[in-house]
């Protein structure tokens, strides 16, 4: 679950970093690579997010 969690971390920064750059260069091509960079991070937290309720079930199953 580390490695998931800093993965998110790394894409929301770098979601950020291009967010200021796209400030300062308004440009559709930052504009889109932004967007495209948005929707991968979003995917790739509402897979880690399952994973955890899926990883959290089967834990309080098992200790039952």
């Amino acid at each position: 679950m580390i490695r998931i969690r800093t993965i998110i971390i790394i894409l929301v920064v770098c979601w950020l970093i291009f967010g200021v750059i796209w400030r300062f260069i308004a440009s559709s091509f930052i504009w889109g690579f932004m967007f495209v960079l948005m929707l991968f991070a979003t995917a790739c937290g509402v897979i880690a997010i399952r994973q955890k309720i899926r990883g959290n079930k089967n834990r309080d199953l098992r200790l039952l």
